[in-house]
Protein backbone atom coordinates (compact mmCIF):
# COMPACT_ATOMS: atom_id res chain seq x y z
CA UNK A 1 0.00 0.00 0.00
CA UNK A 2 3.05 2.37 0.82
CA UNK A 3 4.11 1.99 -2.41
CA UNK A 4 1.11 2.75 -4.16
CA UNK A 5 0.73 5.80 -2.04
CA UNK A 6 4.21 7.05 -3.25
CA UNK A 7 3.39 6.49 -6.92
CA UNK A 8 0.16 7.54 -6.56
CA UNK A 9 1.76 10.65 -5.67
CA UNK A 10 3.93 10.88 -8.36
CA UNK A 11 1.47 10.69 -10.24
CA UNK A 12 -0.65 13.74 -9.51
CA UNK A 13 2.55 15.94 -9.70
CA UNK A 14 1.65 18.38 -12.36
CA UNK A 15 5.49 18.29 -13.92
CA UNK A 16 4.56 14.83 -14.79
CA UNK A 17 3.06 15.74 -18.60
CA UNK A 18 4.62 12.45 -20.83
CA UNK A 19 5.53 10.66 -17.85
CA UNK A 20 3.00 8.96 -17.40
CA UNK A 21 3.36 5.52 -19.42
CA UNK A 22 6.99 5.40 -17.52
CA UNK A 23 5.18 5.50 -13.97
CA UNK A 24 3.03 2.54 -15.18
CA UNK A 25 6.14 0.96 -16.68
CA UNK A 26 7.93 1.59 -13.16
CA UNK A 27 4.80 0.19 -11.20
CA UNK A 28 4.21 -2.82 -13.02
CA UNK A 29 7.75 -4.15 -12.60
CA UNK A 30 6.90 -4.73 -8.93
CA UNK A 31 4.48 -7.34 -10.37
CA UNK A 32 5.82 -9.06 -13.90
CA UNK A 33 9.14 -9.72 -14.68
CA UNK A 34 8.47 -8.05 -18.23
CA UNK A 35 5.56 -5.67 -19.87
CA UNK A 36 5.00 -3.22 -22.43
CA UNK A 37 2.71 0.02 -23.00
CA UNK A 38 0.42 -0.40 -26.05
CA UNK A 39 -1.61 2.73 -27.49
CA UNK A 40 -5.24 2.03 -28.62
CA UNK A 41 -5.54 3.66 -32.01
CA UNK A 42 -8.51 3.41 -34.12
CA UNK A 43 -7.27 1.28 -36.37
CA UNK A 44 -5.19 -1.07 -34.08
CA UNK A 45 -2.23 -1.79 -31.08
CA UNK A 46 0.88 -0.11 -31.45
CA UNK A 47 3.33 -0.60 -28.50
CA UNK A 48 4.79 2.32 -26.55
CA UNK A 49 7.43 1.28 -24.34
CA UNK A 50 8.74 -1.52 -22.40
CA UNK A 51 11.00 -3.24 -19.69
CA UNK A 52 12.13 -6.69 -19.36
CA UNK A 53 12.03 -7.38 -23.01
CA UNK A 54 15.61 -9.15 -24.17
CA UNK A 55 16.24 -8.79 -27.71
CA UNK A 56 19.31 -10.56 -28.93
CA UNK A 57 20.40 -7.29 -31.04
CA UNK A 58 19.79 -4.93 -27.75
CA UNK A 59 17.10 -3.62 -29.95
CA UNK A 60 13.82 -4.35 -27.65
CA UNK A 61 12.59 -0.89 -27.28
CA UNK A 62 12.47 -0.31 -31.24
CA UNK A 63 11.42 -3.99 -31.05
CA UNK A 64 8.42 -2.84 -29.26
CA UNK A 65 7.95 0.39 -30.90
CA UNK A 66 7.43 -1.57 -33.82
CA UNK A 67 4.68 -3.82 -32.51
CA UNK A 68 1.32 -3.85 -34.46
CA UNK A 69 -2.00 -5.52 -33.48
CA UNK A 70 -5.21 -4.59 -35.58
CA UNK A 71 -7.93 -3.74 -33.91
CA UNK A 72 -10.72 -6.36 -32.90
CA UNK A 73 -7.79 -9.21 -34.63
CA UNK A 74 -6.76 -11.08 -31.33
CA UNK A 75 -9.85 -11.65 -28.39
CA UNK A 76 -7.19 -11.04 -25.44
CA UNK A 77 -6.89 -7.80 -26.44
CA UNK A 78 -10.69 -6.78 -27.76
CA UNK A 79 -12.31 -8.64 -24.48
CA UNK A 80 -9.74 -5.87 -22.37
CA UNK A 81 -10.89 -2.95 -24.67
CA UNK A 82 -14.41 -3.74 -24.85
CA UNK A 83 -14.94 -4.79 -21.17
CA UNK A 84 -13.01 -2.02 -19.86
CA UNK A 85 -11.36 -4.45 -17.25
CA UNK A 86 -8.18 -6.10 -16.48
CA UNK A 87 -7.64 -10.10 -17.63
CA UNK A 88 -5.12 -12.47 -16.38
CA UNK A 89 -5.20 -15.75 -18.52
CA UNK A 90 -3.27 -18.05 -19.97
CA UNK A 91 -1.68 -17.72 -23.89
CA UNK A 92 -4.50 -18.98 -25.90
CA UNK A 93 -2.39 -19.96 -29.07
CA UNK A 94 -4.24 -17.88 -31.53
CA UNK A 95 -2.48 -16.09 -34.03
CA UNK A 96 -1.89 -12.65 -32.63
CA UNK A 97 -1.07 -14.27 -29.91
CA UNK A 98 1.67 -15.87 -30.85
CA UNK A 99 2.98 -12.92 -33.02
CA UNK A 100 2.85 -10.98 -29.29
CA UNK A 101 5.21 -13.68 -27.97
CA UNK A 102 7.47 -14.23 -30.65
CA UNK A 103 8.18 -10.17 -31.12
CA UNK A 104 8.99 -9.96 -27.27
CA UNK A 105 11.49 -12.71 -27.71
CA UNK A 106 9.81 -16.43 -28.08
CA UNK A 107 8.46 -18.56 -25.18
CA UNK A 108 5.12 -19.44 -23.40
CA UNK A 109 4.31 -17.74 -20.19
CA UNK A 110 2.88 -19.52 -17.55
CA UNK A 111 -0.08 -16.00 -17.44
CA UNK A 112 -0.73 -13.15 -19.64
CA UNK A 113 -1.85 -9.57 -17.69
CA UNK A 114 -3.64 -6.88 -20.16
CA UNK A 115 -4.75 -4.14 -17.80
CA UNK A 116 -6.58 -1.01 -19.79
CA UNK A 117 -5.87 2.65 -19.66
CA UNK A 118 -8.72 4.76 -19.41
CA UNK A 119 -9.29 8.20 -20.31
CA UNK A 120 -12.53 10.22 -21.37
CA UNK A 121 -14.36 7.17 -21.15
CA UNK A 122 -12.16 4.61 -23.74
CA UNK A 123 -9.27 2.61 -24.02
CA UNK A 124 -6.52 4.48 -24.63
CA UNK A 125 -3.99 2.46 -24.08
CA UNK A 126 -2.80 -1.50 -22.69
CA UNK A 127 -0.62 -3.18 -20.34
CA UNK A 128 0.74 -6.12 -21.20
CA UNK A 129 2.78 -8.25 -18.94
CA UNK A 130 4.03 -11.97 -18.02
CA UNK A 131 6.75 -13.15 -15.77
CA UNK A 132 8.91 -14.66 -18.60
CA UNK A 133 12.02 -16.10 -18.41
CA UNK A 134 10.27 -17.74 -15.37
CA UNK A 135 7.14 -19.71 -15.72
CA UNK A 136 5.04 -18.68 -13.09
CA UNK A 137 1.70 -16.68 -12.51
CA UNK A 138 1.40 -13.12 -12.15
CA UNK A 139 -0.16 -13.18 -8.65
CA UNK A 140 -2.62 -10.31 -7.23
CA UNK A 141 -2.64 -7.24 -9.22
CA UNK A 142 -5.48 -5.13 -7.39
CA UNK A 143 -3.01 -2.53 -7.00
CA UNK A 144 -2.00 -2.39 -10.52
CA UNK A 145 -5.29 -2.22 -11.49
CA UNK A 146 -5.98 0.29 -9.05
CA UNK A 147 -2.71 2.70 -10.54
CA UNK A 148 -3.64 1.76 -13.96
CA UNK A 149 -7.06 3.31 -13.48
CA UNK A 150 -5.42 6.50 -11.62
CA UNK A 151 -3.01 6.81 -14.48
CA UNK A 152 -5.85 7.21 -16.92
CA UNK A 153 -7.05 9.72 -14.83
CA UNK A 154 -3.83 11.64 -14.72
CA UNK A 155 -4.29 11.65 -18.60
CA UNK A 156 -7.69 13.11 -18.60
CA UNK A 157 -6.36 15.66 -16.66
CA UNK A 158 -3.28 16.52 -18.40
CA UNK A 159 -5.87 16.70 -21.74
CA UNK A 160 -8.07 18.61 -20.62
CA UNK A 161 -5.46 21.19 -19.15
CA UNK A 162 -3.58 21.29 -22.13
CA UNK A 163 -7.11 21.95 -24.11
CA UNK A 164 -7.95 24.80 -21.24
CA UNK A 165 -4.44 26.33 -22.13
CA UNK A 166 -5.43 26.38 -25.86
CA UNK A 167 -8.28 27.91 -25.50
CA UNK A 168 -6.50 30.80 -23.08
CA UNK A 169 -4.62 31.11 -25.83
CA UNK A 170 -7.31 31.68 -28.40
CA UNK A 171 -9.07 34.27 -26.11
CA UNK A 172 -5.73 36.49 -25.81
Amino acid sequence: VSLLRSMLEELNNPELEGGITLLVLRFAAEFMNRAVVFLVGEDGIRGLGQFGVVDPDGHADARVRDLFIPLKSDPFFSRAIDSKMAIKAPPDGTEWNRYLLNELGGGTPEEMFLGPVISEGKVVALLYGDNLPERRAIGDTDSLEIFLSQAGLAMEKCLLQQRLKEKNQEWT
